[in-house]
């Protein structure tokens, strides 16, 4: 049993040393802990610590369904705002403390048994279901694969912790549900440690929601400096050098053409070589308090030729309360691109919408067109670093990969959907 502890402490301390700042990582990391401490009631029976062993059992018992159930809210409710989880933080400890409370005062042990049983079930339950239509209902590929993960790896052992410790134990008290639950461990670290090295799923792989495109643009950064300051250097090298040709040679008019060429093509690389490292250098957000509406407005505006000569509507619907925590410079560009690739989508012209919705406890700002849409085959790689739809030659295919990194490091997400012939719709969804 002390291996069973040892084991859980440390995938909860790897939880919080990858990302403490995430309250997903935060909550699995407390339900892992307090699930770990039942690891140590052996231990402590062994050397006989009775009023420890209370206590450690008792915040095992009471805790870990807490703590699993909050886990899974959060996990699965990205848009509820804080003040809304801490009411339903408040709200599911109440049964905690009322099991802690008829212990302290002695009531009959059989009596708080049976009470503990049925509110840790319901809690046991609940998570189950809500991960399981977290990841039924999640509309991302990648997202859904590791909702699909996390729910194998957990659903099962949380069932069995149900059905076997808070059904079968309390009506037969000599039942050694131990060993069972082992198995059921054994499978949730072998579904984790399969998800790490296949699928790399789990941060470091040991984060509970982890995003496969965080390492795609960590890749991509580091490749794309490397790559940027090589080429950026030889195409100013090839400038100067054509400077100095042209000052210390007698050229004719046919070989200075050439030069001219060889000056036009060097500047155009540095040009790409400084746009590509714009798009792919790790983001810096600095948030505040900006009204979105202002923000599509400013981009409207700049836009507004452009997307007459493309005989292009727009329509707005803004919600009364605009205000988002975020970077305006980031959301700007974020905004700016996503008109734009809805413009470039309509060779022959059509209608954007611009909505900016609060409710349901998340703000959003999304950007609608009914032109062709995006192919189903192709839906799933349009946020890739470098993948593009289009074919002309100054488009990177970097765009939508930016928007993606500025919403993650912003504590949001970029959602989109599209249907071919109907048209694409993608939505910048703020933390609140």
């Amino acid at each position: 049993m002390l291996y069973y502890f040892i084991a859980l402490c440390a995938a909860a301390t790897v939880l919080l040393i990858v990302d403490r700042g995430n309250r997903i990582n935060r909550w699995a990391a407390f339900f892992l802990y307090m699930s770990s401490l039942g690891g140590l009631t052996g231990l402590l029976a062994d050397y006989n610590i009775p009023y420890l062993l209370k206590i450690v059992s008792l915040a095992n018992q009471t805790l870990s369904p807490y703590g699993v159930l909050m886990f899974s809210i959060v996990y699965s409710s990205f848009e509820l705002p804080k003040p809304v989880m801490l009411r339903i933080s408040l709200l599911l400890i109440v049964p905690v403390m009322i099991t802690i409370g008829l212990t302290i005062i002695g009531i009959d042990k059989q009596w708080n048994e049976i009470i503990l049983s049925i509110w840790a079930v319901i809690y046991y339950m609940a998570s189950c279901a809500i991960l399981i239509r977290a990841a039924w209902k999640e509309k991302n590929a990648r997202l859904r694969r590791n909702r699909i993960m996390t729910t194998l790896m957990m659903v099962p052992t949380l069932l069995a912790v149900a059905v076997l410790i808070h059904i079968v134990y309390v009506f037969n008290p000599q039942f050694d549900f131990f060993s069972w639950i082992a198995v059921f461990i054994i499978l949730s670290f072998g579904i984790a440690l399969l998800s790490a090295f296949v699928y790399g799923v789990l941060g470091i792989k040991l984060r509970i929601e982890y995003d496969p495109m965080q390492e795609t643009m960590r890749a991509v950064s580091s490749g794309a400096a490397l790559l940027n300051h090589s080429v950026k250097n030889d195409a100013a090298k090839i400038m100067i050098s054509t400077e100095n040709l042209k000052r210390e040679a007698q050229l004719s008019e046919e070989a200075l053409l050439h030069v001219q060429l060889i000056e036009a093509s060097s500047a155009h690389l540095q040009s790409m070589v400084s746009r590509i490292h714009e798009r792919t250098k790790d983001i810096v957000i600095h948030n505040e308090l900006v009204r979105l509406d202002n923000l599509a407005d400013e981009q409207l505006e700049q836009l507004k030729g452009v997307l007459a000569d493309s005989n292009i509507s727009v329509y707005t619907d803004y919600c009364s309360d605009p205000i988002a925590n975020c970077d305006p410079v980031h959301v700007r560009e974020a905004i700016y691109n996503l008109v734009m690739n809805a413009a470039e989508a309509m060779k022959g012209g059509g209608c954007i919408r611009i909505c900016i919705l609060r409710e349901d406890g998340k703000l959003s700002l999304a950007v609608q067109d009914n032109g062709p849409g995006i192919p189903k085959e192709l839906l799933s790689r349009v946020a890739d670093p470098f993948f593009s739809t289009k074919s002309s030659a100054d488009n990177y295919g970097l765009g939508l990969s930016y928007i993606y990194n500025v919403m993650r490091k912003s504590g949001g997400k970029l959602q989109w959907s599209s249907e071919t012939g109907k048209g694409a719709r993608f939505e910048l969804i703020f933390k609140i």
